[in-house]
């Protein structure tokens, strides 16, 4: 994580030097499960329940229409696993933080500025639940109690409105991502997996300029 820090620390420089904005977000996360098969031809689903996401974000518009922003997520959402013969939930959570650029429609001094946003950064993957002997559906995936850092990308759009000089709103939409953490949701017997998960996350916002 110690190249992560320093990317989004050199990324966010501009920022730190000149007037920021820093705000919290809040939205709920609905994660997109995918498939998994057995060799037996026994398949089901598998991924993340959906979840409140709140988190802390610091940035500054770096151009009149392109601007940066360093954001770190918590998001809630246990992991599942629907086939056959099996419902099964084990408790988890994540951790994101990534560096986006924001490009927008309307320059600084606009009231209301629609943008869109592209970037990328780290998702940490942490089970949280309690292992047993046995799982239902074993011999498709396992739920594990372990930690697992993927790659992220982070694209979604949005709009922010100026209630005053220094104090902003938001309402953006976020796809997030990833690789799916085969290491917390552990194919079983040779069983395939799908490869990426994506969490479209709704969200809210409100900032404060410096």
């Amino acid at each position: 994580m110690k190249w992560l820090t320093c990317v989004l620390a050199f990324a966010l420089a501009p920022a730190c030097m000149g007037q920021w904005e820093m705000g919290v977000l809040g939205g709920y996360g609905f994660p997109r499960e995918v498939d998994v098969n057995s060799r037996s031809g026994v398949s089901g689903k598998t991924g993340f329940k959906h979840g409140a996401a709140f988190g802390v974000m610091a940035g500054d518009d770096m151009h009149n229409y392109v601007g940066g922003e360093l954001r770190y997520l918590y998001r809630m959402g246990d992991m599942k696993l629907t086939a056959p013969g099996a419902d099964v939930q084990f408790n988890a959570q994540s951790h994101l933080i990534h560096f986006d650029l924001l490009f927008y429609a309307r320059p600084k001094r606009e009231r209301v500025r629609p943008f869109i946003a592209v970037g990328g950064g780290a998702r940490v993957f942490q089970g949280t639940g309690v292992e047993s002997s046995y799982q239902p559906g074993s011999s498709l995936v396992v739920l594990t109690h372990t930690r697992e850092t993927t790659p992220l990308a982070s694209v979604g759009a949005g709009v922010k409105v100026k209630a005053t000089d220094r104090i902003s709103f938001r309402v953006e939409m976020r796809d997030y991502i990833s690789p799916l953490p085969t290491k917390l949701i552990a194919p079983m017997g040779g069983s395939t997996v799908g490869s990426w998960m994506h969490d479209i996350v709704p969200m809210v916002g409100l900032g404060v300029t410096f």
